[in-house]
C-alpha cells in the first residue's frame, strides 16, 4: 500500500492516521476508513508491510509497557500554556519511549524548584519549551502533576522557538 505515513514496524494505536484520504482507500486488517476516506488504526499493535500488503498486527507488545505513566516516572513534555501559578505540558514521552496517546501534565509553582526563593513561572517556562519532569502525582482524569525540582530534571530544559535565553530556577 502506498501513501503510508509511518514506516513499517511502527507501534500504532487506535485513531492514528495511517494513510491520508484517497479516492479508493484500501481495507486493511486492524484499520477502519473514515467518512473522509482516511485510513486509521483500530487496534494497538505494529504496522506490518509485506508481499501481502499492509496490516496492523495486534497482540502483546513488550514495548507498550513503557507507555504507563506512574508516580516517579521521568517524562518529556512541550510547554503548551504558562500562567503565574502553573505551566501546562503536552507529554511526549515517558522513560525515553514516545507516548502513543496524548497526555497532559501540570508543573505548579511550588514544584518548579527546591530553593526557598520561588521564581516567576514566565521566567522559567515559555510556550514551546521542551521540559523533563518527574511525575509526583497522578492528578485527576485530565492531567498528571509534575515536578522539575531536582537537578537531573532541570538539566533537561530546552528553549523552544521563542528565541532568547531560558532563565533557570
Amino acid at each position: 500500500m502506498s501513501g503510508l505515513l509511518l514506516p513499517p514496524g511502527s507501534l500504532v494505536s487506535p485513531g492514528l492516521l495511517l494513510c491520508p484520504s484517497s479516492a479508493s482507500p484500501p481495507s486493511l486488517p486492524g484499520t477502519y476508513v473514515t467518512p473522509s476516506n482516511e485510513v486509521r488504526c483500530s487496534v494497538v499493535g505494529r504496522l506490518v508491510v509485506d508481499a501481502g500488503g499492509a496490516r496492523v498486527e495486534s497482540g502483546r507488545h513488550d514495548e507498550l509497557r513503557g507507555q504507563i505513566i506512574d508516580v516517579g516516572s521521568l517524562v518529556l513534555g512541550r510547554v503548551s500554556r504558562v500562567t503565574p501559578s502553573a505551566a501546562t505540558l503536552e507529554l511526549l514521552s515517558v522513560s525515553s519511549l514516545p507516548l502513543l496517546t496524548p497526555n497532559s501534565g501540570t508543573v505548579r509553582l511550588e514544584d518548579v524548584t527546591s530553593l526557598l526563593e520561588k521564581p516567576e513561572l514566565p521566567d522559567c517556562f515559555r510556550v514551546g519549551d521542551l521540559i523533563k519532569a518527574r511525575v509526583v502525582s497522578l492528578g485527576d482524569s485530565r492531567q498528571f502533576f509534575l515536578s522539575t525540582a531536582e537537578d537531573e530534571v532541570r538539566r533537561g530544559w530546552l528553549p523552544g522557538g521563542g528565541g532568547g535565553r531560558l532563565r533557570r530556577a
